[in-house]
C-alpha cells in the first residue's frame, strides 16, 4: 500500500516541532511527479492544445515567487549541502539588489504581487514573468527543495483524494504558513525590529517598485536598523534563534490559534483516508473497454491557481471495477481480488477511486 506519514511532503527542519497528527498516514500524491512532470506540454507552441497539458516544459508549476521566511534563509546560508550551492547565490543576489529583502525574510516585490494575483488565472504555469527566481533548468527545478516554505511544499497540481485531498492539503497549508508567521515574528521580537508587513498597510506601488529599483533607502534603513548591510548575517542569526526553540517554546509560541487549526486538520484529515464499508462503481458512469481487460478511466481535477479543470486519463484494470459491485464489503472485494485474481490494487487506489467518483458507497 502507498501510504506515507504528512510530514513526509515537508523540510525535514520543521520535523522537531511538528504535532502527532504529522506523523500519520495518507496516501501519497501519485498522481503528481515533479521529476517527470504529467502536466507540461512538449513545448511552447502546443499550450492550449490538450487540456491535460496546461503548463510551459519551461516553467512547470513554479510560478510563483515563494515567501521564504528569514530562518529558511539562515538555514540555506549555513547549510554546506552542493544541492544549495545555487540557491544561496540567488539568495545573496537578492540581497545585493535590495529589492523584496526584509527581516521577514525574501518576499516577492508588492509589484510582483500584484501581478501575480491578476495573471494567475491565465499565467500559472506558463508565464515567464511570474517564474520563481529560485527556478533551475534541467532535471531538477528548485534550488532552495530542502528549505522550502509552506506553499511550495503543500501545493499539488492533482490530489489522490480529489476534493478531500484538496481540503486536507489546504489545512496543512494554513498550518505551515501561520507556524512559518509565528517563527518570522518571534525573530523580530527579539532583535527589536519592526513588525509591519512587508508589503505595508496600504496598496501603494512605489515608483523604486514599479521600476524595480533597489527599495528606498530610508524605509530600508527603518526596516533593518542595525542589520543594513549585514543581512546575511541576519538570516543566520534568525536560523540560530529558531533551531534552539524547545519544543516546549515553539507551542508557546504557537498558542490557541494554532490549536484550533490542528482542531481543522483532523476534521480534514478523516474524509482522505476513510473508505465506506460497500462501493459500487457509479452506474451512471459509463466505462469504455480500449484494450482487453482495461478500462478508460478519466479523473477530473480543479486547479484552484487558475481557476480551471484538468482531465487526466488513466487505463485501469476492468476486474476491479467490476468486482465492486455492491454485492461484497469494501474489505471481501479486496481479498478477491488477491486470492482469486492475485491483484491488490491498495488502499490508496480505492480511495481514488472512490474520492473521484468512479466507485461510490451503495
Amino acid at each position: 500500500m502507498s501510504f506515507t506519514e504528512i510530514k513526509y511532503y515537508l523540510p525535514e527542519f520543521f520535523y522537531p516541532f511538528l504535532p502527532e497528527i504529522f506523523s500519520r498516514e495518507i496516501p501519497k500524491e501519485i498522481f503528481t511527479d515533479c521529476y517527470r512532470c504529467p502536466m507540461i506540454c512538449n513545448s511552447r507552441e502546443e499550450i492550449g492544445q490538450d487540456v491535460s497539458k496546461p503548463f510551459a516544459p519551461d516553467t512547470k508549476c513554479c510560478t510563483y515567487f515563494p515567501h521564504i521566511p528569514n530562518f529558511l534563509a539562515g538555514a540555506v546560508f549555513v547549510d554546506d549541502d552542493p544541492s544549495l550551492e545555487q540557491g544561496r547565490d540567488r539568495l545573496r543576489k537578492c540581497i545585493k539588489e535590495k529589492k523584496g529583502v526584509y527581516p521577514h525574510g525574501i518576499f516577492p516585490t508588492k509589484k510582483y504581487s500584484i501581478l501575480y494575483e491578476l495573471g494567475k488565472a491565465d499565467g500559472f504555469g506558463k508565464s515567464q514573468i511570474l517564474k520563481c527566481p529560485f527556478y533551475l533548468d534541467g532535471d531538477y527545478n528548485c534550488s532552495l527543495w530542502k528549505y522550502r516554505e509552506a506553499v511550495c511544499a503543500t501545493w499539488f497540481c492533482k490530489h489522490v483524494g480529489q476534493q478531500a485531498g484538496q481540503s486536507f492539503w489546504s489545512s496543512v497549508t494554513k498550518c505551515l504558513k501561520y507556524m512559518e508567521e509565528c517563527l518570522i515574528l518571534y525573530v523580530l521580537k527579539k532583535e527589536n525590529l519592526p513588525v509591519i508587513h512587508p508589503f505595508g498597510n496600504n496598496n501603494n506601488i512605489s515608483y523604486e517598485d514599479l521600476d524595480e529599483l533597489p527599495m528606498n533607502k530610508a524605509e530600508y534603513d527603518y526596516r533593518w536598523h542595525k542589520w543594513v548591510g549585514r543581512e546575511e548575517e541576519f538570516y543566520i542569526q534568525s536560523f540560530d534563534y529558531i533551531k534552539n526553540l524547545s519544543k516546549e517554546g515553539f507551542s508557546a509560541l504557537m498558542g490557541i490559534n494554532f490549536q484550533i487549526m490542528l482542531s481543522e486538520l483532523e476534521e480534514n484529515y478523516e474524509p482522505l483516508v476513510q473508505i465506506p464499508e460497500i462501493l459500487q462503481a457509479d452506474p451512471s458512469q459509463t466505462f469504455k473497454e480500449t484494450e482487453k481487460g482495461y478500462y478508460r478511466i478519466e479523473l477530473k481535477t480543479w486547479i484552484e491557481r487558475n481557476d480551471s479543470y484538468v482531465t487526466h486519463a488513466i487505463n485501469f484494470p476492468k476486474i476491479i471495477i467490476d468486482s465492486f459491485d455492491g454485492s461484497r464489503t469494501t474489505n471481501e472485494v479486496m481479498d478477491l481480488l488477491r486470492e482469486k485474481h492475485e491483484i491488490n490494487p491498495g488502499r490508496d487506489i480505492i480511495i481514488a477511486l472512490y474520492q473521484h467518483g468512479v466507485l461510490i458507497r451503495r
